[in-house]
């Protein structure tokens, strides 16, 4: 077949879990009749086959080599227990659906295998300590229970594993926050932003501690949060925090984005101090603004735009380009000049020769 040109080319495999089939006359089997037990498993290579009656408890007696075994007639001597090792394993929860939280559920995992398997129990992938032969229960949930869950069946014939449970933990009571002000303000615009119907299904009310950036604020416990007027150090992640006294849950965050124009730009020069004819300098121009200011550089008196960008390297120096320098920073708010005007003329050595 295809599956085993692949197998043959690209990888070896140990053999899957078996699965046992009978072939038999319908009902109940008679003495005189003919069975055949055959046994199958996907590997590679192929794998040998080895049946085995149990004669006392689930011991092992006399093994039979093949994948299939025929009883031609069967006699009640062929009567017995035979092994095999796990296989349609199952979890089923005890309740579906969501769970509340302070609730419990109880998990079962079933396997046909002979002799009877173990189990072990698995969160997230995750092994569980939990006794091998028993039903995996959670008591007084909480939402650290949430996850899937699964169960493996395991004797010495072989080990399975079951299909997956998703056990999600609902919560008592929930918190939300709306903001409806929500447009970016520039400074210059004094209208209030504020962040009202802020919702919390609990019982009984809760109070409210509003946090900026992680940091808590002084605020009075049920009044909306006001930012009037709003400036530049407004700008931050906003949330809330409801609490009484059954308990306390954190908002979703929002993000309170404030523009403003540029403050003054500070200017620095690499490297410093004195140039000599030939060499270079970069001019550097930063300023704090929201959104992100666009630089230009200016000489003074010339009144030409030198460079766009917040660098301005000048290279192979003469005394031509000594003067005085300033930056310009600008977004869509406002515009500002450097208040730190670079005054560096530069010479050449030939001119202290003169």
């Amino acid at each position: 077949s295809k599956m085993k040109n692949y197998l043959i080319l690209l990888s070896t495999d140990a053999p899957k879990t078996p699965t046992v089939s009978v072939r038999s006359p319908p009902g109940v089997i008679k003495e005189g009749s003919s069975v055949s037990l055959t046994c199958s498993s996907e590997a590679n290579p192929v794998a040998k086959y080895t049946w085995s009656k149990v004669t006392t408890g689930h011991s092992p007696g006399h093994t039979v080599q093949g994948q299939q075994l025929s009883f031609h007639p069967i006699q009640s001597s062929h009567s017995g227990q035979y092994l095999y090792g796990p296989k349609r394993t199952f979890v089923r929860p005890s309740r579906p659906g969501e769970i509340m939280e302070g609730g419990s559920v109880t998990l079962s995992c079933s396997s046909d295998a002979n002799p009877a398997a173990k189990y072990t129990w698995f969160k997230d992938n995750q092994p569980l300590l939990w006794e091998p032969r028993r039903p995996y229960t959670l008591d007084s949930v909480s939402s650290k229970d949430r996850g899937t869950y699964r169960c493996q069946a395991r004797n010495q014939y072989g080990y399975l594993g079951s299909n997956s449970v998703f056990i999600n933990v609902q919560c008592k009571w929930k918190t939300i926050i709306i903001v409806t002000s929500l447009a970016r303000k520039r400074e210059d615009n004094i209208k209030p932003d504020i962040f009202d119907r802020v919702n919390s299904d609990a019982n009984p009310a809760a109070d409210y501690t509003w946090f900026k950036d992680n940091q808590p604020l002084p605020w009075e416990p049920r009044r909306p949060y006001t930012l009037d007027p709003v400036s530049s150090k407004d700008r931050g992640t906003y949330r809330c925090q409801a609490e009484n006294q059954y308990g306390y849950l954190g908002s979703n965050s929002v993000f309170i984005d404030v523009q403003y124009a540029p403050k003054t730009p500070s200017v620095s020069v690499r490297p410093p101090g004195e140039i000599k004819e030939g060499g270079s300098v970069t001019l550097s121009c930063s300023s704090d603004a929201n959104p992100a200011a666009d630089y230009t550089w200016f000489r003074e008196h010339g009144g030409s735009v030198e460079e766009l960008g917040e660098n301005y390297t000048i290279s192979n120096i003469t005394t031509e380009l000594g003067g005085n320098y300033y930056c310009e920073a600008r977004n869509a708010v406002g515009l500002q000049n450097s208040t730190l005007i670079l005054m560096q003329r530069f010479y050449s050595i030939c001119d202290w020769l003169k």
